[in-house]
């Protein structure tokens, strides 16, 4: 019994310690290429025109909005795996606990109909 409740603890464990990795290692991706995409913000420092800081700027827009999009998906497809896996292991977990109560109660029902019960003495 104390073997599967803490089997079933670290794949609990598991389920949460994975998305947390995930989304880090997603955070630290999205910044990095932030980074190597200064590119417009040189652009945007060495503008002279009106017009050429409007250009920069929808640019710079546009990059961070398709980055954004990228990085929501990236973040509710681990979401919805870690709830999925989560949900998965905790329907194991119920099926292998409520079968053996029902076992002991078949036990008991056979017991007593065949009369092998243990009396108390009061």
């Amino acid at each position: 019994m104390q073997n599967e409740l803490m089997e079933n603890w670290s794949k609990l464990t598991q389920c949460v310690s994975k998305p947390l990795i995930e989304m880090t290692e997603l955070n630290l991706n999205t910044i990095s290429n932030f980074a190597k995409n200064s590119s417009v913000l040189q652009v945007l420092s060495q503008a002279k025109k009106p017009e050429d800081v409007m250009a920069a700027q929808v640019k710079l827009a546009h990059l961070a909005s398709l980055a954004l999009t990228n990085y929501a998906q990236k973040a509710m497809e681990i979401g919805l795996s870690a709830i999925a896996e989560t949900n998965k292991v905790c329907v194991e977990t119920v099926n292998k606990t409520s079968g053996k109560p029902s076992e002991f109660v078949h036990k008991t029902a056979e017991s007593v109909k065949t009369g092998t019960t243990t009396k108390r003495n009061k």
